[in-house]
């Protein structure tokens, strides 16, 4: 018994082992199948983030270029006369009107120095180096922000030109918020959006709560939030990333979750293999003591089926002797029926037994020549089929009441009555009733016999 315990627990513990293996393994892949799952989205996100804008950028580079062709001339007479306060005003105006979101503008000569601006102290060393670049370059430009205090922007440039053949820069500095909004309208629940500096993609530019110079905290991302950063997406025509960073403890919470989970399934798989085999042990003592009773139930069958095999042969032999008597009292039987079965064929008299229902069950050939039926004709019927009226019709209301109350009124005494043949014809006979008592039924027999003519005279 020991043995098999000992190998049924050693089953039961290497699927505990299994399971509980199959169990962290599905948690890894659940915490995997999760991550891939953040990372499409956070993808998803920042791409869709990036493209939108990367369109405005691209749509505020093509209405700065269309207005600077469109006010060419105005541009052109703020240059020429940077101290008219009038066309000074008249292109701030226009500019309000076209750009809500601008913060200043800037017009330069053909080397990119400033000649008209509206912001003291906007256009920093960086920004200068940029609206050069621009000046001595033909080709299309990346955006970057200038850090300027309390002045945070970016610059989108254009070209102005006269028929003479002046031309310069005229370019609208932008607040970041335009950026800012598109942030927070994609960030995912629990994730930041960021914009990044693509060439030193820890330094953060923009977030959804504002620019870098307006933010409290430091303005760079930790080599554990580097670490984090789920998804990145260039911005087309600028020198930014758009960036996904998920909370701290975002996944750390997930995986710790799974984790619970995992441990709660194993430990009740550990809790529901120790019922196993608690099970296993207590059902190897049940089925070792239900044998041992079998045995000892075995031997008394033994016993007992030995004791009745003699008790069943002792009884086969009185069997055997009663068989004999009752051939014997069955052949003395027959040999009385022979007999009775004479007496009613040779009867003189006509012979009719019937039951309590008043069915007929015997009627001897001396019934059959009185009355004019052959027996097969009436046997199962009503007696009174043998009676004219009103006595058919009241037979059944004499048998009744006789075996209610037991007041003879024909039986045992015998009378004159009237029967009718088959054709219809009446005739009298002296009638005598005999009742016969067999088990609990009882019978009635008949006795008829024919009036002489010179009686009924």
């Amino acid at each position: 018994m020991h043995n098999k315990v000992r190998a049924s627990a050693v089953f039961v513990l290497l699927i505990l082992l299994v399971a509980s293996l199959l169990l962290i393994l599905n948690g890894r892949s659940r915490y995997q199948d999760y991550r891939e799952h953040q990372r499409q989205l956070a993808g998803r996100a920042v791409n869709a983030a990036a493209g939108e804008i990367g369109l405005q950028i691209a749509e505020l580079k093509r209405r700065v270029s269309l207005f600077a062709q469109e006010e060419n001339a105005l541009i052109h007479g703020v240059a020429a006369q940077p101290e008219d306060d009038a066309l000074n005003q008249r292109l701030t105006d226009k500019l309000d009107t076209h750009f809500p979101d601008r913060l200043a503008f800037t017009v330069t000569s053909a080397s990119g120095d400033p000649l008209v601006y509206d912001f003291d102290d906007l256009i920093g060393e960086l920004c200068q180096r940029d609206i050069r670049d621009f000046a001595a370059d033909q080709h299309p430009y990346e955006l970057y922000i200038h850090p300027q205090p309390d002045a945070y922007h970016f610059d989108v440039m254009a070209r102005w030109a006269t028929p003479s053949g002046e031309h310069g820069v005229f370019f609208v500095s932008f607040h970041p918020r335009v950026v800012a909004r598109v942030l927070a309208n994609s960030e995912l629940v629990d994730h930041r959006m960021l914009v990044l500096l693509a060439s030193d993609p820890s330094l953060i530019e923009v977030t959804a709560d504002g620019t870098r110079n307006k933010l409290s905290r430091d303005m760079r991302l930790s080599e554990g939030e580097l670490r984090r950063l789920d998804a990145t997406a260039p911005i087309p025509g600028t020198r930014w990333l758009v960036a996904d960073l998920p909370e701290a403890g975002l996944h750390r919470e997930v995986r710790e979750q799974l984790w619970r989970e995992t441990g709660m399934f194993v430990v009740a798989l550990a809790l529901i293999t120790g019922a196993m085999l608690r099970f296993l042990v207590q059902s190897e003592r049940q089925r070792h003591a239900a044998e041992a009773r079998l045995r000892r139930a075995y031997h008394e069958l033994e016993l007992r089926v030995r004791d009745r095999t003699q008790r069943l042969s002792q009884a086969n032999e009185e069997l055997q002797e009663v068989a004999k008597e009752r051939k014997l009292v069955l052949r003395e039987l027959k040999e009385r029926e022979g007999t009775l079965q004479a007496i009613l064929r040779t009867a003189v008299d006509a012979i009719v037994v019937i039951n309590s229902q008043g069915e007929i069950l015997i009627f001897n050939p001396a019934a059959e020549r009185m009355f004019g039926y052959p027996a097969a004709e009436v046997m199962g019927r009503k007696v009174n089929t043998l009676m004219p009226a009103p006595h058919r019709d009241a037979h059944d209301d004499y048998m009744r009441r006789y075996q209610e109350t037991g007041e003879r009124r024909i039986i045992g005494i015998g009378r004159r009555v009237q029967g009718l043949h088959k054709d219809g014809r009446l005739f009298a006979v002296d009638l005598s009733v005999s009742e016969v008592a067999l088990g609990s039924s009882r019978l009635f027999a008949g006795i008829l016999r024919p009036v002489p003519a010179a009686e009924l005279d």
